[in-house]
């Protein structure tokens, strides 16, 4: 089974697949509210954040992998709420939400296999 690793803010996302013996693939996700691409500070709404989980969400729907969330702050929380409610079939592969600050793509991807190595060492007991 492949496994997903979803590095996720409130405004930016990067979705790192592993698989077993293929490459890892990668796609970056970010979207900026209208007034932020002005210069403008401007606070998000609920609403805002709302469509951009659920964005997110979707793009992880599909072929079954095990899925870890990372990210500061409470962005990956937020998240797994919104999977958890509105992604019944994606929630069920949610194996573990972590903390983890801004991070280079070697260094999400050396933080899941880490993650990936001892939950499988667990699985086999």
């Amino acid at each position: 089974m492949k496994s997903k690793v979803v590095w996720v803010t409130s405004d930016e996302v990067r979705i790192l697949t592993m698989g077993d013996d293929e490459p890892v693939v990668m796609h970056q996700h970010g979207t900026k509210h209208p007034q932020e691409t002005l210069g403008r500070n401007h606070t998000k709404t609920h609403d805002d954040v709302e469509h951009f989980m659920h964005e997110v969400a979707t793009r992880l729907d599909g072929e079954p992998a095990r899925i870890l969330l990372l990210g500061p702050a409470q962005a990956k929380t937020r998240l797994k709420n919104h999977i958890d409610r509105e992604h019944p079939k994606v929630a069920k592969n949610v194996v573990g939400v972590e903390t983890m600050d801004k991070a280079t793509d070697g260094q999400i991807l050396h933080f899941a296999r880490t993650f990936f190595t001892k939950l499988n060492a667990f699985e086999a007991i």
